[in-house]
């Protein structure tokens, strides 16, 4: 399998994901939470949850989630 690969990476026929490309930038972050954010979250609120996140977006999805809950009873 590492010749393989090897090969691929040489011919630029394989496509490598790292996790800095799965990470959501702040303003896709932003994105995800644009109608939680009309709601009037806190200042700086949003640059929080994306720190202690690390942009994951399990974990920003799962605080959508929480925010849904919280203001749809």
């Amino acid at each position: 399998p590492g010749l393989y690969l090897a090969r691929l990476r040489a011919e630029r026929a394989l496509v490598e994901i790292g996790e800095a490309d799965l990470r959501f930038t702040l303003e896709e972050a932003a994105g995800l939470l644009s109608p939680y954010r009309r709601k009037r979250l806190p200042e700086g609120h949003l640059k929080l949850v994306h720190s202690r996140t690390e942009g994951w977006a399990m974990g920003l999805v799962l605080y959508r989630n929480l925010l849904e809950r919280a203001w749809n009873g």
